[in-house]
């Protein structure tokens, strides 16, 4: 939890990682998750996600930086510091009605819960708690071919989030029933 304050372990150098981003992700309505659990020995660990019936999870294609995710801290006054997320989503399938239906008119209004996988098989979690909401829709004709860049990130309003990870096949099998 972000009460946590002394430091445990030391910082090593790992030249397998930072070369690459997200190999894979999805994204979840945060109104769609009925439930989670965490490890109760390992609070950052979340074991299992339980989608409302009906819902789906959606998939996200990364290559390259079409999807970027930060993270930073904030600091609270009468509570622990906690962390906020931001993801940057460039979106370069939006030529379809259908799409622009699905997608693009959703997204400036929703709130979203975010699941990667980065490097080194890490399962990431973002917005979990709060969700991650729109704080940016650019789009221009003359750029990228016509894409649309969307940012999520952590409300302000909140206090913030914990670094979170998903179980490997916890995330598997979101993914795997995940649908483009």
């Amino acid at each position: 939890m972000a009460c946590i304050s002394k430091l445990s372990a030391g910082f090593a150098y790992d030249c397998d990682t930072g070369a690459t981003g997200i190999e894979n992700a999805f994204i979840i309505n945060k109104e769609d998750i009925a439930s989670f659990t965490v490890d109760p020995t390992a609070p950052v660990i979340v074991n299992a996600v339980t989608l409302v019936s009906g819902a789906k999870a959606y998939k996200i294609d990364t290559p390259k930086r079409t999807l970027v995710v930060t993270e930073s801290l904030k600091t609270n006054e009468g509570a622990p510091n906690a962390l906020s997320f931001s993801a940057t989503i460039t979106i370069t399938a939006l030529n379809s009605y259908d799409f622009r239906m699905a997608v693009l008119r959703s997204l400036p209004n929703g709130s979203y819960v975010l699941f990667t996988k980065e490097p080194g098989n890490t399962y990431r979690v973002y917005g979990l708690y709060y969700g991650l909401s729109s704080t940016s829709y650019d789009r221009n004709t003359h750029d990228n071919g016509n894409w649309v860049t969307v940012a999520l990130a952590t409300p302000e309003q909140v206090i913030g989030e914990d670094g979170l990870q998903v179980q490997q096949n916890t995330y598997n099998a979101l993914y795997e029933a995940a649908v483009y």
